[in-house]
């Protein structure tokens, strides 16, 4: 009876489509962790800011039991920071993929980001080594009556020097092609079904 009013028919029409609607879209959250496969290397020595990065996701993007984004969709990006390797730091590199291409053509604006860095050297065993020869050094050095004394200043002279040796640059990062790398979404991720 109630539709029998036509203000009424078009409210319940607009509500009806406005569910639909509702119900053929879908959100992943910011912060999901997704993986793709590089297209494109990316070296911290060699690479630049803004140099070109391609992906394809190796996995499926959902929201509950839907597929947003299917596997094989590339991911169109760039560098975004980059630190060469220094003395004093690995390298590091930050990739911001900004464009999804679906298998079937379509494209969507995204924001889906990562920092790498590359793995620190180990530098215990270097201490190991020098305060062990300093300790032994002093110990030889001190003779009977300052034995203790020489291996205390020893194992410290050791210490130090095994800090401030200056040896070469510590690691640079690469990322092959080919190499299946972790991302997060940095926003919300809504698909609308045609």
């Amino acid at each position: 009876m109630w539709l029998k009013s036509p203000i009424r028919l078009l409210v319940a029409i607009h509500m009806g489509t406005a569910g639909l609607l509702l119900a053929q879209s879908a959100t992943v959250p910011a912060g999901t962790s997704l993986r793709a496969k590089l297209e494109t290397p990316v070296r911290t020595a060699r690479s630049e800011v803004g140099d070109g990065v391609v992906a394809v996701l190796t996995r499926p993007v959902r929201a509950t039991d839907k597929i947003i984004v299917p596997s094989g969709s590339r991911l169109q990006g760039r560098v975004e920071t980059i630190q060469p390797a220094t003395r004093a730091n690995e390298g590091r590199v930050r990739l911001v993929f900004r464009e999804i291409l679906f298998p079937d053509g379509r494209r969507m604006t995204t924001w889906i980001t990562n920092s790498f860095g590359a793995a620190a050297p180990k530098r215990n065993d270097r201490y190991a080594l020098y305060m062990g020869i300093g300790a032994v050094a002093g110990g030889l050095i001190g003779g009977r009556s300052g034995r203790v004394a020489g291996v205390i200043g020893g194992t410290l002279t050791g210490f130090v020097i095994a800090g401030n040796r200056s040896g070469p640059a510590l690691r640079d990062l690469t990322l092959k092609a080919g190499q299946e790398i972790r991302l997060q979404l940095g926003e919300d991720l809504t698909l609308a079904e045609n």
